[in-house]
């Protein structure tokens, strides 16, 4: 690729684009998707909670969104069957425009015929691709653009995803994926193969990222575990400094891939609203959907201004059959300060006492009732969950909702509701209404062809 004259980041969510090639006969020269993992309608509502206003970037982007269905399918008896989806599945729908089966990356339902990506039919187009995540980059979501496998094991998808070379490859898994211990053959150090197979300038830290020139076009940043800070957590830890937030990826990505005359393809995965509704953790799964929103808020700036960007706003799958309501506790939910992870964490870890972690975090017993016996007794059962449930009958909001179907196997807080796409830009119209996720697979496969 060659350097083009790029749009300058005024802030996080303000742009300023020069220059560029004319859009392909969808009007199309660029594609961001961006996934929230568990991400239904009612975790929306739960970010409106929190937001500035009360009103998130996306209900601006796209006022009437649309509904997908994200089923995953099996064979039984050579009859196929429907079955609620992981993010595997969820994931090669809107890769590939196809249904698969549960746990399969961008494979067919066979679990050995491979299913070509649309991300790959951007690289085959010359433009260029990236994916930045913030949970660990060889987990489904991220895994399915540049990987094929029956199953959705990092030992599998790293090797395709250093042979696949994204220009930009962002987001955790240095800790527990990337790199290993032990000397001489015993050590491994993905990041290394992938610097010298992409020739990608490597930064560690948000400073570096923010200060990266990314001279041949090619960036890449894996730090952490599993995820990066969760969002709520971030004011409790220091060392979340060093850690860029979602909507700082996403700008620094948007500021490299647009140098490409032939335009980009860029996935973005907002991957701890998942994690955090898996915990039944609500004001967890509140701030990640706003952190979220603002990543979003980045990429409608530079859509905005672009003029040639379908953006494209969606999710896998649903967690956690979260209900709002009509009435939750605003204000409790907002004066929680840590995770329901970070607090059990002190209370198993560092052996304090629970009631003592409840009060500092989240003011129960000061702002709300203080613990029943039946829920310290639930707690000392069943940790982290209990305290869960513990806050949310205090935030007024119900998880598993009735109604919600039998759990997928492994996957017991994924449910079969619909989830909502939000578009924006040239060639998104046909996201209106109710359709399936493979639809969205299928269009951005449309786009990319008319680029």
């Amino acid at each position: 690729m060659r350097r083009m004259e790029s749009w300058l980041v005024l802030s996080l969510i303000g742009f300023l684009w020069v220059g560029g090639a004319q859009a392909g006969a969808n009007g199309a020269k660029n594609i961001i998707l961006m996934i929230g993992d568990g991400f239904g309608a009612e975790q929306a509502k739960a970010g409106r909670l929190l937001a500035p206003g009360g009103a998130l970037v996306l209900d601006q982007l796209d006022p009437n969104p649309g509904f997908a269905s994200t089923y995953s399918i099996k064979i039984v008896d050579g009859e196929i069957v429907q079955e609620i989806t992981d993010s595997a599945a969820g994931a090669t729908a809107l890769a590939t425009g196809e249904k698969t089966e549960y746990g399969n990356v961008s494979v067919a339902v066979d679990g050995t015929t491979v299913l070509p990506t649309n991300m790959e039919a951007a690289q085959d187009e010359g433009m260029a691709v990236g994916i930045l995540s913030s949970v660990y980059l060889c987990d489904a979501t991220p895994g399915v653009w540049l990987a094929h496998a029956p199953s959705r094991s990092c030992s599998i998808i790293i090797p395709q995803q250093i042979d696949a070379c994204p220009d930009v490859f962002l987001g955790p898994g240095e800790k527990i994926a990337y790199t290993s211990g032990g000397k001489g053959k015993n050590k491994v150090d993905h990041i290394e193969e992938l610097v010298d197979n992409c020739d990608y300038e490597q930064v560690r830290t948000t400073a570096e990222l923010a200060a990266a020139q990314a001279p041949d076009d090619r960036l890449l940043m894996i730090r952490g575990g599993y995820t990066l800070t969760y969002t709520i957590d971030r004011q409790n830890d220091p060392g979340s400094n060093n850690l860029p937030t979602l909507a700082e990826m996403t700008a620094k990505a948007i500021e490299v891939l647009s140098r490409d005359p032939d335009g980009f393809f860029l996935m973005v995965e907002g991957g701890a609203i998942d994690w955090m509704a898996h915990n039944k953790d609500i004001a967890g799964t509140a701030r990640d959907v706003v952190a979220f929103d603002e990543a979003i808020a980045v990429a409608y700036a530079f859509a905005q201004t672009d003029g040639q960007t379908a953006l494209i706003v969606t999710a896998d799958h649903e967690t956690g059959g979260l209900e709002v309501g009509d009435n939750p506790n605003v204000p409790f939910i907002a004066g929680i300060t840590a995770s329901t992870d970070w607090m059990w964490g002190l209370v198993q870890r560092d052996g304090m006492d629970v009631e003592d972690v409840l009060e500092t975090y989240a003011g129960v017993g000061v702002t709300s009732p203080a613990l029943t016996q039946q829920e310290k007794d639930a707690i000392d059962a069943y940790g982290e969950m209990a305290i869960s449930d513990a806050l949310s009958d205090r935030a007024n909001v119900i998880w598993g909702a009735t109604g919600i179907p039998a759990r997928a196997p492994d996957e017991g807080d994924h449910t079969d509701l619909d989830v909502p796409v939000w578009a924006y830009g040239p060639g998104t119209a046909p996201l209106e209404g109710n359709f399936d996720n493979t639809d969205i697979g299928k269009l951005i496969f449309d786009l990319v062809e008319g680029n």
